[in-house]
C-alpha cells in the first residue's frame, strides 16, 4: 500500500499552514527541489 502525501502534509514540510493553499504555484525554487526530489525517491523505494 502506498503513502499518501497530503497538500497539508507538503505544507508542513515548509512551516506553512493549510490557508496558504492559494499560493501553492509561489512556492521557490528550493522548495520545487525539495518535492522532486522526495517524489522521485518515494518512486524509487516503490519499484524496489
Amino acid at each position: 500500500m502506498q503513502e499518501k502525501l497530503t497538500l497539508n502534509d507538503l505544507f508542513a514540510l515548509f512551516g506553512r499552514g493549510p490557508d496558504d493553499a492559494r499560493w501553492v504555484g509561489s512556492a521557490d525554487s528550493a522548495e520545487y527541489l525539495t518535492v522532486v526530489t522526495y517524489l522521485v525517491q518515494r518512486s524509487h523505494q516503490a519499484q524496489a
